[in-house]
């Protein structure tokens, strides 16, 4: 085996060619499912009636995937298919309007999110408004089966419970009256009364926790780590962005703004910027736990240790595809065994002998190759050092490049 350290003019212009495909590749795997937009945003109002809490009335907002924009328009049905739900509590004195980047960011990937417009007051009760998150998780779902509702056969069975600041402390407590909830997610959560730290240790499903570097309303040493510590959840991940805000998980909001004005620090990043990185990582984390996509786990890994934008914390075993299936059907190579400590194989066909491999990281960039010798059994071995992480590897042959993925751990 030979191992080249330092790349020749050959091998260097070998890699530029193959690093032009590889960042396409990386392109379409890790930025198309952000970017897709298959469907349209519909909005209607409903009033649910909770019957067990003296027929408590919850004015809710929906919005959903639909064929074109607009108020009470069909959901829509192409290819029968059905759209996990997401309950969405909002912050303290804060309205649902102030949510838009939520679900213009998830609808047109394919759920359905519902705002309750309980508890906006300067007095709110934490605990009722949890119950309000819970139950209309349950009456939309209800909905999907009944028939002549506008959302009869579009709701999923899965759903997430998630929140921004007080709703967010309120989606921990929410867990407790609705055992069906898939996941939960949120924003910058705040400590609640009754206490949403207490009732962590309780809670097992999955959780993701983003928190607000620059946060000066809900500190995330006093909140949102504490919060992440105390779950019992089998898969729990808290990311801090680096310089975010409070207030930017949402829109523009003079109360919530008003607020911020009177602590330090204050945001070192844009509004926009903080809802990208969010979005970057949400829309996968959601596609694997209410979608059951094994290949945005994966993503969802990848991004989240490959971008200096945030620090995180994680307590999870990701789901991880076994082989290269997912990337290319009956690839001509194989990488194996799949995730690797850096240490692992690679095997071809017989008779096909592959002239040199190049490594990338997550941006594209070069950072392992190696030229092959001939080999009658079409099995390499391949020893690097590379930090854990996900990442692409472009095998030359016959004036070809494949691409395959590598998993280190």
């Amino acid at each position: 085996m030979k191992v080249s350290r330092t790349l020749h003019l050959r091998d260097h212009r070998s890699c530029l060619i193959m690093k032009t495909i590889i960042s396409l590749w990386l392109s379409l795997w890790v930025l198309g499912p952000i970017t897709a937009q298959p469907f349209n945003i519909g909005h209607r109002q409903l009033t649910f009636i909770d019957a067990d809490r003296n027929d408590r009335p919850i004015l809710t907002e929906l919005y959903y995937p639909s064929a074109t924009t607009g108020d009470n328009v069909p959901v829509s049905d192409v290819g029968g298919e059905t759209y996990p739900l997401v309950a969405f509590g909002h912050g303290f004195v804060m309205e649902w309007s102030a949510y838009a980047n939520i679900w213009n960011a998830l609808v047109p990937e394919g759920y359905i999110i519902a705002f309750p417009r309980t508890e906006t007051g300067i007095s709110p009760d934490h605990l009722t408004f949890a119950r309000d998150l819970a139950f209309i998780i349950r009456a939309i779902q209800e909905e999907g089966k009944t028939v002549g509702s506008p959302f009869f056969g579009r709701v999923d069975s899965t759903s997430c419970v998630m929140g921004h600041s007080m709703g967010g402390g309120s989606s921990f407590l929410a867990v407790q009256f609705n055992e069906d909830i898939s996941a939960i997610v949120n924003f910058a959560a705040a400590e609640t009364n009754p206490s949403a730290i207490d009732v962590c240790p309780t809670i097992h499903i999955p959780a993701l926790i983003f928190a607000g570097g620059n946060d000066c309303i809900t500190p995330p040493e006093t909140n949102q780590v504490v919060m992440y510590d105390s779950l019992a959840s089998d898969c729990k991940t808290l990311v801090q962005i680096t310089g975010a805000s409070h207030c930017q998980f949402a829109e523009q909001n003079v109360l919530c703004s008003f607020g911020e004005l009177t602590c330090t620090p204050a945001p070192e990043i844009a509004r926009e910027e903080q809802h990208r990185l969010v979005d970057t990582l949400l829309i996968p984390w959601l596609a694997y736990y209410l979608k059951g996509s094994c290949q945005a786990s994966v993503d969802f890994q990848s991004i989240l240790m490959s971008l200096n934008e945030w620090t995180a914390l994680q307590d999870c075993a990701p789901c991880i595809p076994v082989s290269t299936s997912e990337l290319k059907k009956d690839p001509s190579f194989q990488v194996y065994p799949m995730p690797s400590s850096g240490d692992f194989y690679l095997k071809g066909p017989s008779g096909l002998q592959p002239k040199t491999i190049c490594i990338y990281n997550f941006y594209g960039v070069p950072v392992y190759q190696q030229e092959l010798e001939s080999r009658k059994n079409g099995i390499w071995e391949i020893s690097t050092r590379l930090n854990p992480g996900v990442y692409s590897i472009g095998v030359s042959y016959s004036g070809q490049v494949e691409t395959l993925k590598l998993i280190i751990q």
